[in-house]
């Protein structure tokens, strides 16, 4: 901020020279003021980009997980059919049927609700 203390403000100093150099300065302090601001916002936004970021890859490596589980269990199903003696399909409509009553006896068209 610039030091007025050196101005002169007799009859015969410029006022508007002083006026000039006031508004200078509440510009300068509403600039630094404006700067301020938006650099702690851009912080505000880093930290949650970086939140995010984690929060994305935590995500990503449960998928993975749930994914190789989701493959493992089929390698399961897949050994057990192969010397399973019970007609699997017929058991799965069944289960369907009695779990929603929404279903018809055919799997492919649900009733229309009630």
């Amino acid at each position: 901020m610039e030091d007025l203390s050196n101005v002169d403000l007799s009859e015969n100093g410029n006022k508007s020279d002083v006026t000039k150099l006031n508004k200078r300065q509440r510009n300068r302090a509403a600039a630094i003021k404006s700067r301020k601001k938006h650099t702690e916002r851009a912080d505000v936004l880093h930290q949650e980009y970086e939140k995010l970021e984690k929060d994305n890859a935590a995500l990503r490596n449960e998928i993975k997980q749930l994914e190789q589980e989701a493959s493992r269990l089929s390698c399961i199903l897949k050994e057990h059919e192969t010397t399973c003696c019970l007609d699997v399909h017929d058991i799965f409509l069944d289960i369907l049927q009695n779990a929603d009553p929404f279903w018809s006896s055919n799997i492919m068209e649900p009733l229309s609700p009630i």
